[in-house]
């Protein structure tokens, strides 16, 4: 019987072969074509439909960017949502399902920045496991109006780890949806960011107070 010391060399080569890092990219194209249209002083407000019009794709065709507008935020699914972004800066959103408005959450800074063009960046923070992968992540998500006036959601995360504590593994991913905007009575102004107002006006004014009814 020959000692076990003969095959070391084959299974250190075969050891190697399997640390060999391995890294996954997954970037939608597309992300980088939509641009935020700045309203008054980076300020935007609107009732957004929660199924998106858009989502960013594997290549085999699975839809993986947001599926809801709740999911963004941590929230259950919804119907449509109001936003409201403000000097602060300040980021408030209810969620409406079934007719039922949700009560209004906020995010400010630090967790919340804004930049000139008028894209909000919220910092989904950091955080590290250890099991079959263990390993270590952080993420943001970015928000703005496009054009159309429709709510764009950039989801960017990268981490860095090892599967089963030997596999060096590299993640990075950023994928897009975007969330039409909504209808109602509001929606007949031409002029968005004047619809916008009707809407800051009609709605928020209303949360506030206490009468939830809906642009």
């Amino acid at each position: 019987m020959p000692s076990l010391s003969a095959f070391w060399p084959r299974n250190l080569a075969l050891m190697g072969s399997l640390i060999l890092p391995t890294a996954c990219v997954m970037i939608d194209s597309r992300a980088s074509l939509e641009r935020p249209v700045t309203v008054g002083d980076a300020h935007f407000t609107g009732r957004f439909a929660c199924i998106p019009s858009y989502r960013s794709k594997k290549m085999f065709g699975e839809f993986v960017g947001p599926s809801n507008l709740g999911d963004v935020f941590n929230a259950p699914g919804c119907d449509t949502a109001i936003i409201r972004l403000t000097d602060g800066p300040s980021l408030t959103f209810a969620f409406e399902r079934h007719a039922h408005l949700s009560t209004p959450m906020t995010l400010l800074a630090p967790q919340l920045s804004v930049d000139r063009s008028g894209k909000a960046t919220w910092s989904g923070g950091s955080g590290c496991s250890v099991g079959v992968f263990a390993g270590c992540e952080t993420g943001a998500t970015d928000l703005f109006v496009n054009s159309k006036g429709d709510l764009v959601v950039v989801t960017r995360a990268g981490g860095l780890g090892a599967a089963f504590l030997v596999i060096p593994v590299a993640m990075y991913g950023e994928l897009m949806s975007i969330f039409p905007r909504a209808s109602g009575k509001c929606a007949g102004i031409a002029d968005w960011s004047a619809q916008a107002d009707c809407i800051l006006h009609d709605t928020f004014t209303d949360l506030i107070y206490g009468d939830p009814a809906l642009p």
